[in-house]
């Protein structure tokens, strides 16, 4: 076993599966913190190191399972590794420690024997009910080909494993394994785990001779009693396959089960790192974050001032594009009519393209978030416009609305990779797809369908951008998936408006975005911050997230029961506010009232006084 904690990395140790060659080459990353078991016989190349248990016995062990390693670091801390492992083919696995068994005990060992000592995998990768605890399980059968994949992924450099320990000795061994009929089924059966998640080719299988009526038309059933050697094919299942989490995968593993393959191999983000949001209205629950948490102190004036926003939320990336274009010198805004949420129109002068240019220079991680595909456009320039404009400056002849297509969202991120790289080589961009929903759409069809394009637009033309940049990913550009964790994670949540994400939703999305992107020395620090906002909202935000993190979904109902009397607690705050304002009205009311009808009084007795004297007088 090996624990590589600057990577997140969690490697746990299979028998006949190369781990010892796994463990030498690891062991080069290894730091004086990190975690490494000793191996039989012993390498020059691999040194153990913090496996033992303050008196001295062993804690960590070489073929230690998953479930155990759980157990020593903490479910939560296991929960954010980057764990794998290694399966092989059963019958290679049981011919392998055959080959070596038979070697070492000078022929007095036999196939029997061999399937009685060789331990399936299950028994190490997966926990009492079955189910693997691992992240990734890679297949021997092309193990530099998964390795070189997965490692590039965490970032650890691999081209092949140059020194294969224990690797000789089906080559010395002058008898190779065979299996009879009873030893076959007894290898099925005892490595069943194997057979049906990896190798399920092996499985002894037919259809059945005749399937009538429902049966036949629900599904179809394989029968692993009855062997055929008809069909010897298999499936070409390519390189490591992740499946769709189950419904107790999220229940035992939490959001970690949507995150596979878009984590950084280190964190990001320090106290001194600056971080900037761009995008949609979801971007803002980020950057508050970050701030009440002593986090993007060199933002200038307030770490509470770094959303790019200058009067409007950028949403679509044509008009994110457009101001990168802006900033840089790549685009005239003396044409441009960009209108914020004021409804009054943005001078785009010099200053504040100088502004906008320093603000992205000086950033070290950009949050981008996406959040529209509906564009409106200026037929006279071919720009895109900041938002649909009001009355008095639209003009039919010259202002069009468009749905972009993925061809055109594709090119204006090309457009802002293009200017990273020229400008900003040093800026980092954490891309996301904004979770909330559109207000409105200016389609003949329903919102939620409009909106369903809308995101899927974005999210299809961001997978290929970066699957074009595969090399980029995970060290200069990253994706964090907010907007499958909102959709496939939770039950309920959005707020009463059916748009925008509950607060306890939002608030467990950047507590997962913190455990990956945040320097962890200072997660263990953090706290709430300056307190109230002044938005009833954002505070249930910010106290929601200041709680121990842990999987969110049990949690959900009663947070949203929380929220909602937080809302009413708020409500009534201020109805007993203005309750107090109308009560201190009613009294100055009715006191004016009071000197109106005395002086009422006193006019008439003063008018019955003039009248009763004579008229001579």
């Amino acid at each position: 076993m090996i624990l590589l904690r600057k990577q997140r990395l969690l490697f746990v140790k299979g028998a006949k599966v190369a781990g010892t060659s796994i463990e030498v080459f690891l062991s080069g990353f290894a730091g004086p913190e990190d975690i490494v078991t000793p191996i039989s016989p012993p390498s020059p190349l691999h040194q153990p190191r913090n496996h033992l248990a303050p008196d001295g016995s062993p804690l960590f062990y070489n073929h230690i399972d998953a479930v155990k390693v759980r157990s020593l670091l903490g479910a939560d801390y296991f929960q954010g590794l980057r764990r794998f492992g290694v399966v092989r083919n059963p019958f290679e696995k049981v011919k392998s420690t055959f080959a070596m068994q038979y070697v070492l005990n000078d022929g007095a060992y036999d196939v029997d024997r061999a399937i009685d000592d060789t331990w399936s995998e299950a028994d190490k990768y997966c926990d009492s009910q079955g189910e693997c605890l691992l992240t990734d399980v890679l297949r021997y059968e092309d193990l530099d080909g998964e390795l070189r994949r997965f490692f590039a992924s965490v970032g650890i450099p691999f081209e092949s494993l140059s020194v294969r320990e224990k690797d000789d000795f089906r080559r010395r061994s002058p008898v190779e394994a065979k299996f009879d009929e009873r030893q076959r089924r007894k290898i099925l059966e005892k490595f069943s785990w194997e057979f049906t998640h990896y190798y399920p080719d092996e499985l002894p299988a037919r259809a059945e001779a005749a399937m009538s009526g429902k049966e036949g038309l629900v599904e179809w059933h394989p029968d692993p009693a009855n062997m055929s050697l008809q069909n010897l094919d298999t499936w070409y299942l390519g390189g490591p396959v992740h499946v769709v989490p189950r419904k107790k995968d999220y229940a035992v593993n939490g959001i970690p089960s949507l995150v596979e393959g878009w984590l950084p191999a280190a964190p990001l983000i320090g106290e001194g790192t600056r971080v900037i949001g761009v995008g949609s209205c979801f971007a803002r629950y980020f950057i508050l974050w970050l701030a009440e948490n002593g986090f993007n102190k060199n933002v200038d004036t307030s770490p509470y001032n770094a959303l790019m926003r200058y009067g409007a939320t950028f949403e679509s990336p044509a008009v994110i594009a457009q101001q990168f274009r802006w900033a840089f010198g790549e685009f005239d805004s003396h044409d441009a009519l960009w209108i914020g949420k004021d409804k009054e129109v943005f001078e785009a002068n010099e200053e504040r393209r100088r502004l906008v240019r320093g603000t992205l220079e000086a950033t070290d991680v950009l949050i981008l978030t996406l959040g529209l595909s509906e564009v409106w456009y200026d037929k006279q320039t071919g720009e895109p416009l900041w938002r649909a404009l009001t009355k008095r400056h639209y003009d039919p002849a010259r202002h069009v609305f468009r749905v972009e297509t993925m061809a055109d969202t594709k090119r204006c991120l090309e457009k802002i990779e293009e200017i990273r790289r020229r400008h900003l080589p040093n800026l980092k961009i954490v891309y996301t797809v904004s979770p909330v929903r559109m207000t409105a759409t200016f389609r003949p069809v329903s919102a939620i369908t409009a909106n369903s394009v809308s995101k899927a637009i974005l999210r299809a033309a961001l997978d290929e951008f970066l699957r074009e940049r595969s090399e980029l990913v995970n060290r200069e550009l990253f994706y964090f998936p907010s907007y499958e964790i909102v959709h496939d994670y939770f039950r309920d949540p959005f707020e009463e408006d059916n748009r925008h994400v509950a607060t306890f939703v939002a608030s467990r999305i950047v507590q997962a975005f913190a455990r990956y992107y945040c320097d962890p020395a200072m997660l263990e620090r953090m706290g709430r911050g300056q307190g109230a906002t002044g938005s009833t909202k954002l505070d249930n935000f910010l106290d929601f997230a200041s709680e121990a993190g842990r999987d969110a979904s049990p949690d959900e109902r009663s947070a949203r029961i929380a929220d909602l009397e937080r809302q009413l607690e708020d409500l009534q705050k201020t109805a007993d506010e203005r309750a107090g304002v109308i009560t201190v009205l009613d009294k100055a009311a009715r006191e004016r009232l009071a000197l109106v009808e005395e002086l009422h009084r006193a006019c008439g007795e003063l008018r019955e006084q003039l009248e009763s004297k004579p008229r001579n007088e």
